[in-house]
């Protein structure tokens, strides 16, 4: 049976290949002139700032990389593409973290421009955050 992206919150494989455990949410994306649209999309990170990728439509790639996938930010229940990350998100976690984000940024000569450096900030973020939550709850 074939279901649908919009009949499955969520899902887990095991890609033997790589032998890793995959796991695709399904998001909804809005079209200017059409309905929303549901795709699946796998997990890149998870945490209060996830990231995740969609396989970018194309005929003439045949071999998956990570320049084959389109990547998104979900913030807030929010699907933000990753270039947006620096005029959209990257400030608001500025203001919600204390100096160390600051610290990590400089410390390591990163820049919320790249792609991988942004991953790497919003990795070091979820840290930061889920080190905060425990140490909270002690």
């Amino acid at each position: 049976m074939v279901y649908p992206a919009h009949r499955i919150k969520s899902m887990y494989f095991h890609d033997a290949s790589s032998d890793i455990n995959r796991r695709y949410i399904s998001l909804v994306t809005l079209r200017a002139n059409g309905p929303p649209v549901y795709h699946l999309f796998e997990i890149v990170i998870k945490g209060e700032v996830t990231v995740v990728r969609r396989h970018k439509e194309s005929l003439f790639s045949i071999h998956a990389d990570a320049l084959d996938f389109n990547y998104h930010i979900l913030y807030k229940d929010e699907l933000t593409p990753l270039r947006n990350f620096n005029k959209k998100i990257f400030p608001q976690l500025v203001s919600l973290s204390d100096k160390r984000l600051e610290e990590f940024i400089l410390t390591n000569r990163l820049t919320a421009h790249h792609a991988v450096n942004t991953i790497r900030i919003i990795d070091f973020y979820n840290g930061l955050i889920t080190t905060d939550e425990s140490l909270a709850r002690n």
